[in-house]
């Protein structure tokens, strides 16, 4: 363990969760790269990038509309590949408090046969305004 002084900061509050955590960063680093995602399109790799403020902007915005939505703690399903999408979303979940039950695309059956299926009815569900 180093006792350097630059190595130590008696005041430096770890975050408690993630939320807290991308807060923090979005505020100390705004422009820093805080996602890259290298992705196939059309026969070629596209890269995107997103800094912290970008990220925190998007999740923030997306977070609003979850709350508008669902109650706390409700169930939301997060439909995506594994995308920058995927990461805004989970993060927007982790904010508004409510539960995300990730699925990936590739690993359901035809559309039309998950989104007719009973025993998810809370997919469809909206809070009234």
């Amino acid at each position: 363990m180093t006792t350097d002084s630059a190595f130590r900061n008696d005041t430096f509050t770890p975050p408690t969760d993630f939320v807290d955590c991308l807060q923090e960063l979005a505020a100390a680093r705004p422009d820093d790269i805080a996602l890259t995602v290298v992705a196939e399109r059309n026969d070629h790799w596209i890269e995107t990038v997103l800094s912290y403020r970008v990220f925190t902007q998007r999740v923030l915005a997306l977070a609003a509309t979850l709350q508008h939505l669902f109650a706390k703690e409700e169930r939301v399903l997060i439909l995506l590949d594994n995308d920058e999408h995927y990461a805004i979303s989970m993060f927007a979940c982790f904010h508004a408090g409510v539960i995300a039950v990730p699925v990936f695309p590739r690993n359901l059956p035809a559309r039309s046969t998950w989104l007719d299926w009973p025993g998810l009815p809370w997919m469809r569900r909206r809070r009234a305004s």
